[in-house]
């Protein structure tokens, strides 16, 4: 099973209010950890948690430690961020928020 920890390794720190609650969906060949709402459609639209290295200099893509977007998975041009900063709390809020919108 593919996990955050053994596609990205522990240097990566997912904060545990991220692994409790949400679906690691974590892939090698993605930029950075990602995490789901649990029970989603995979084939539909649905908001995702990204979360980059906790070193602004390890990071790959994005500036910012958490990344929230709006994923459309059969047509990812219409695929889109949501919300880019530091705060873990605003990132799980936003992500909840745009859960729920969908």
């Amino acid at each position: 099973m593919r996990t955050w920890l053994n596609q990205f390794g522990p240097e990566y720190a997912v904060p545990a209010e991220i692994t409790s609650t949400l679906e690691d969906t974590s892939w090698g060949n993605d930029a950075a950890p990602s995490f789901t709402a649990k029970g989603i459609n995979p084939d539909a639209p649905h908001a995702v948690l990204w979360v980059e290295h906790p070193e602004p200099a390890k990071r790959e893509l994005w500036q910012r430690r958490f990344v929230v977007a709006h994923r459309v998975p059969l047509d990812d041009s219409k695929s889109f961020e949501v919300w880019e900063g530091d705060s873990l709390k605003t990132a799980l809020d936003v992500f909840q928020a745009l859960h729920k919108s969908l």
